[in-house]
């Protein structure tokens, strides 16, 4: 039987969200599940703006066709990692 993490994920049975043991919870733009993980949990901001002018530059660039050639899944955009602080969600 796979022991229980050690890091705190008890608030994906509050949300009713899968996680894997082996694996740390990340949430994306301060979502629900950051709002119940706290300062505990990492947040991951992708920045929408970049996210949106990544998108635009591979729908005109031609670099789509090296994305088409490489049958790539994922694009990496900008993102940053916030520092957790009192405030209010």
């Amino acid at each position: 039987m796979p022991k229980k993490p050690v890091h705190n994920l008890d608030i994906s049975a509050q949300a009713h969200l899968p996680t894997h043991p082996k694996f740390p919870t990340i949430a994306f733009n301060r979502s629900e599940y950051a709002r119940l993980g706290g300062k505990d949990f990492y947040s991951v901001d992708v920045l929408p703006r970049s996210l949106g002018s990544e998108a635009v530059r591979l729908l005109f660039n031609d670099q789509r066709s090296v994305l088409e050639q490489t049958k790539a899944t994922s694009v990496i955009v900008p993102y940053r990692l916030p520092e957790f602080c009192d405030e209010t969600w």
